[in-house]
């Protein structure tokens, strides 16, 4: 009988189960220790990055209430998460690590897909304040905007109907006083509005104009120059070259794009940008402002796109006088009592202007003459703070073809409205037809940057970036060197590899 010798059998067992207990209490401390360095190496990088993001432009934040990073701390956003980095994790520490490598991946700035990033900032900024309340007029308006198109149409078609009338030759020998009192009555009436129309219709329509600003701005380098091609600027306007007695000349006036995006207003779309917008920047019925800014009349520049004060606020005041005259000119051409006196005058003066079969053709002409009279009244009026009526009737209409002249000379209407519409009203009109254009935003950033490069000389916007990418790998060191940990790296360290967005 063979008898084994099982002595130490217990005690190998036990050493062997100890060790691989060992080795696994190692794997699990190493294990932990290699997650806690990935967690730190993790946090340490969202913190650098907000590190950097403190270095936000601070004219843009007090002034607009957006974020976005400084440009002058662009060039340094390597550096400065490096060095943020190596204060953070020194490898002196428990847990410690080193950055072995930082790059910056990808960008974008205020400019980029068609600002939406701007958009995102002030609907931010807008989502937590109370809407202002459009008001009534602005509703009116705006309703009444669908049906401009028509009445231009309308307009339009009255012009092309009819022959264009001609210079006599000959005057009439003889003519009855009535005749002749219609003649002179027209006379003044034409030469009072060629005086206005020619002179400039700021001129009229300012109580003071040498009180209009007349700052201007270059226009390289700007946001709308170089990234906001897809659109247009706002078509001018200008009725300096305006003869009252050619058809085709009204017909070219009548022709003009003023009702672009008109046609589909949604007051609920950009609401938000509508009520930021106005609480921003400054339009010509404000008071001076404190801040030093680059443009008085910064709306008007974001409706018509203009480098001067000047030509900006003329833009927005002939387009007012367009919806004006075709509003007038709707309702003048259908008054029985208009229609009467223009007939009268019609059949006085069309042997001054043409030949009896022009008769309607001078017909037209005068009616739309008393229009833009009424029209260029009532301009005054809007641009001095007053108010005037959405919707044309015989109590409302100011003037008439005897009284027209010295109405016009005093700039005095016979009806005021207690309630209507008024300058602002038409600015947010005008805001709202370009809400879905991309070249409003664009203008946004323009006065943003000209206002800032007061300022920090040389600012852009295209330099002021929302957020940024950047690749960053770190280097662990392990606490049981020939264990496996995690990560990836020599024996010693494990290198953790981090992509991340840092945004605004």
């Amino acid at each position: 009988m063979i008898v084994k010798d099982s002595r130490g059998q217990i005690t190998v067992f036990l050493s062997m189960t100890f060790l691989v207990i060992t080795v696994v209490i190692f794997c699990v401390l190493e294990g932990i220790h290699g997650y806690m360095e990935s967690t730190l190496c993790e946090e340490s990088v969202q913190e650098a990055g907000d590190d950097v993001l403190a270095n936000y432009d601070k004219y843009l934040y007090e002034k607009y209430h957006v974020f976005f990073l400084d440009p002058r701390e662009r060039p340094f956003i390597e550096s400065d998460g490096q060095d943020f980095l190596k204060k953070y994790g020194g490898m002196s520490g428990f847990y410690g690590f080193s950055c072995d490598s930082l790059s910056v991946t990808g960008e974008k700035t205020a400019v980029d897909d068609k600002g939406i990033y701007l958009r995102y900032q002030i609907s931010e900024y807008m989502k937590n304040r109370k809407a202002v309340d459009a008001g009534s007029a602005l509703i009116n308006l705006i309703k009444s905007s669908s049906d401009m198109q028509e009445k231009q149409g309308k307009g339009i078609a009255d012009f092309e109907e009819k022959p264009e009338p001609r210079e006599e030759v000959e005057k009439e020998k003889e003519q009855s006083p009535e005749t002749a009192r219609q003649r002179v009555l027209w006379s003044e009436l034409k030469k009072t509005l060629t005086g206005i129309v020619h002179s400039g219709i700021l001129l009229y329509a300012a109580d003071d104009p040498g009180s209009i600003s007349s700052l201007t701005i270059g226009k390289a380098g700007l946001p709308s120059k170089s990234y906001g091609k897809m659109d247009s600027d706002m078509e001018s306007l200008s009725l300096s070259g305006l003869s009252l007695s050619k058809l085709s000349e009204w017909r070219t006036y009548l022709n003009s794009d003023v009702l672009s995006g008109m046609e589909s207003i949604d007051l609920k779309e950009g609401a938000y940008l509508m009520d930021y917008l106005f609480e921003c920047f400054s339009h010509y019925e404000d008071k001076p402002a404190k801040d030093k800014t680059a443009l008085k009349y910064e709306l008007e520049y974001i409706i018509a796109g203009r480098k001067t004060d000047q030509d900006n606020l003329r833009i927005v005041a002939d387009r007012i006088l367009m919806i004006r005259f075709l509003t007038n000119y709707a309702y003048a051409s259908g008054d029985p009592a208009i229609n009467g006196e223009a007939e009268l005058m019609a059949a006085a003066v069309m042997g001054i202007l043409g030949l009896p079969e022009g008769k309607e053709a001078v017909k037209t002409l005068l009616i739309a003459a008393l229009s833009l009279g009424e029209s260029v009244l009532e301009l005054h009026a809007v641009m001095n703070g007053e108010r005037v009526a959405l919707v044309k009737n015989s109590s409302n209409w100011n003037i008439s073809f005897s009284t027209a002249p010295g109405l016009l000379i005093q700039k005095s209407l016979l009806h005021p409205a207690k309630t209507g519409v008024g300058y602002e009203d038409y600015l947010r009109l005008f805001l709202a037809a370009g809400m879905k254009k991309n070249i409003l935003i664009y203008r946004v950033m323009d006065i943003m940057q000209v206002n800032a490069g007061l300022e920090e000389a040389g600012f852009r916007m295209a330099d002021a970036l929302f957020f940024f990418e950047w690749d960053i790998s770190c280097q662990c060191p392990r606490w049981f060197i020939n264990l496996p940990g995690a990560g990836k790296g020599t024996d010693s360290f494990f290198r953790v590899d981090i992509h991340r967005r840092v945004s605004y």
